[in-house]
């Protein structure tokens, strides 16, 4: 009778184990360095915020980065197995009032870690002193301003307007990675020196965050530390490596030359 009640009692403890979900089943187990699997444990589908101007009269600007990052997401989910990557894209209409309210759906709502994005100067600074006030690192590849510089310990951005990929693009060889971007980038319709570098940012800056991640996980701060230490990365034909103020280390930004936003202004500059 006994035993008959012990078979009872553990079939029945492996029906109820049976009905539960595992606790970390969205997990992936620890890998060592140097593998193109995660170092940290990350979730099955990791999500960043964009902020861009997607609408209005600086939505061909827009466009054009949001292809570039889609073109990098492309590339992050074929290099790094372990788990998906996936962009939520906001629309900042070039203003400083949609920036603030994306930019607080995607931190409050999306509860995104990281968010890449900027063009315009208003929407830009005021999104990034929304990310520098909830500590979550906002990474601009395509704005000058020079008050980015001091926004704030979480703010970064590898946008070199000296760099020409218009230049660098004629030799295949010597940039191949480039290159075939280029090719794909907008159909080769966009011939502006300065949104031809911001789209090349742009992917640039989808692929760090994504190494950020594989390597401390989706903690801002550790994002954030991660990113202070890169030195010599090199990205679409430049090397990168970031200042005390998350600037690309030797690029000075000024106020009066032409800008991603296509016009000479005194304002979202980039230049020597």
């Amino acid at each position: 009778m006994k035993t008959k009640l012990k078979a009872l009692a553990v079939v029945g403890i492996i029906g109820i184990l049976a009905g539960c979900t595992p606790i970390f089943d969205d997990t992936v187990p620890v890998q060592e360095n140097g593998s193109t699997t995660p170092s940290v444990q990350t979730t099955n589908t990791i999500t960043i915020g964009a902020l861009l101007p997607l609408t209005g009269e600086k939505a061909a600007i827009g466009g054009a980065i949001k292809q570039s990052m889609q073109l990098a997401l492309d590339k992050a989910n074929a290099d790094f197995t372990s788990a998906k990557f996936a962009i939520d894209f906001f629309d900042d209409a070039c203003t400083e009032e949609t920036a603030k309210t994306a930019m607080n759906d995607l931190i409050t709502v999306k509860k995104v870690k990281v968010v890449i994005g900027g063009v315009c100067d208003a929407a830009t600074l005021a999104a990034a002193q929304i990310a520098e006030q909830n500590k979550v690192v906002f990474f601009s590849p395509a704005n000058g301003n020079p008050a980015l510089t001091t926004a704030g310990d979480f703010i970064f951005r590898n946008y070199q307007f000296d760099s020409s990929t218009e230049q660098l693009s004629n030799d295949s060889n010597k940039y191949p990675a480039l290159a075939e971007f280029l090719s794909k980038f907008a159909a080769g319709s966009i011939s502006s020196k300065s949104i031809q570098s911001a789209a090349t940012s742009s992917y640039d800056a989808v692929l760090i965050i994504r190494e950020a991640i594989d390597k401390v996980g989706e903690e801002p701060s550790k994002i954030k530390d991660y990113l202070y230490t890169i030195k010599g990365r090199k990205g679409l034909g430049t090397n990168l490596s970031f200042d005390a103020n998350g600037d690309p280390s030797g690029q000075v930004y000024s106020t009066g030359t032409t800008t991603t936003e296509g016009t000479s202004t005194t304002e979202g500059t980039a230049g020597n």
